[in-house]
């Protein structure tokens, strides 16, 4: 009986009229893979770059007023980080800050040594007065202002301190001085 009827298979017939001799592939009791060719992957067609623009040759005249009249931009340049801590205010713009609030700690445009505890007197002073100066940006004027070259050099042994008022409230100490 198997002599009429024609074979069943799965081998497909390629352009050349050849068999392929890749058949199922069983695994398991009931999964059955069959291998087929995979499509023909087509590489994208990039266009060719441009030919690169003609070279124009500049006069004396050209260069002079290039060079001279309309200088070349200026490139930006990173910003050097100022010395101090990202926690810390700009020294001037403390120094600001503490004239608005404060204007008899400042002399010429420098701060005077102030005395021991003075930010709790301040801290007072902004209750008292109700001024709008957070008790953080307070803390930060005070490091950076106590923290400059200027302020560091005006502590010696004696030397005055003082108030929020600017009245004398004690001297620098040995042990402050070291």
């Amino acid at each position: 009986m198997s002599q009429d009827r024609p074979v069943l298979t799965l081998k497909r017939k390629t352009s050349d009229g050849s068999e392929k001799k890749s058949g199922p592939v069983v695994i398991g009791s009931k999964k059955v893979i069959v291998a087929t060719p995979g499509r023909v992957k087509r590489k994208k067609v990039v266009p060719p770059p441009p030919p690169p623009a003609p070279i124009k040759k500049e006069t004396p005249a050209e260069t002079f007023a290039r060079e001279v009249i309309s200088p070349l931009p200026k490139k930006k340049v990173a910003k050097k980080p100022c010395g101090h801590s990202p926690r810390l205010m700009d020294p001037d713009e403390a120094l600001m800050l503490l004239a608005a609030y404060w204007p008899a700690l400042v002399i010429d445009g420098e701060c005077r040594l102030m005395k021991v505890g003075i930010r709790e007197d301040m801290f007072d002073d902004i209750a008292r007065r109700e001024l709008s100066l957070s008790r953080k940006r307070l803390r930060r004027m005070l490091k950076t202002l106590t923290r400059t070259d200027a302020y560091h050099s005006k502590i010696a042994v004696g030397a005055v301190r003082y108030d929020t008022q600017g009245l004398p409230a004690g001297k620098v100490t040995k042990e402050e001085a070291q």
